[in-house]
């Protein structure tokens, strides 16, 4: 979402299709993680993916230790 023009737009899509997932986002500098999800076929994730704005792209970070799905994420 853009605040400064007051609308949504369409950014490039996850590598891994997923539900379940947990997500942060940082300021500086300015990035979205996405932990963990379950696939369609219930198989739980240890990926994590990282998302540039300024590029719209994605990239894989270290996986998480273990899968996880339906956690949560805070960024202190």
């Amino acid at each position: 979402f853009s605040f400064v023009q007051n609308k949504w737009s369409f950014v490039s899509p996850l590598k891994i299709r997923r539900s379940n997932m947990c997500a942060i986002s940082t300021v500086s500098p300015d990035r979205i993680y996405i932990f963990g999800g379950k696939q369609s076929n219930s198989r739980s994730l240890r990926n994590v993916d990282v998302y540039e704005p300024a590029t719209d792209q994605w990239y894989s970070s270290t996986p998480l230790k273990e899968i996880r799905s339906e956690a949560a994420a805070i960024l202190i």
